[in-house]
């Protein structure tokens, strides 16, 4: 079960985008894929890919996602009001990090 507000179920399209991309390109260079370039090429390289494209979505959002600026009457405090994007309850701006630090670790350590 997917649980996403706002903009955030683009984190699993481009996730899915990538791995789709990976695995083509991967094909083409190299021929059948094998389970280990699998696991040690193509899953990494697809995860930092995608976390980069989230990086990306991040920035966009948090430049024209519709913003909203309130004024308290009582104070006459102001303050910015932003459309919620997550994905799982983890808000898309720390998606790449964790995307990209799963990548990392996996060419080091897969």
């Amino acid at each position: 079960m997917l649980v996403w507000r706002g903009f955030g179920i683009l984190v699993v399209v481009f996730l899915s985008l990538c791995f789709l991309g990976t695995e083509i390109a991967a094909e083409q260079l190299w021929g059948k894929s094998s389970p280990a370039m699998v696991r040690s090429v193509i899953v990494p390289v697809a995860l930092l890919l995608a976390a980069v494209l989230v990086y990306l979505l991040h920035l966009v959002l948090a430049r024209y996602a519709g913003a909203r600026v309130h004024v308290d009457e009582a104070t006459g405090e102001r303050y910015t009001l932003r459309e919620a994007h997550d994905l799982f309850f983890v808000p898309v701006k720390y998606w790449p990090m964790i995307l990209g630090a799963g990548g990392a670790l996996m060419l080091v350590f897969g």
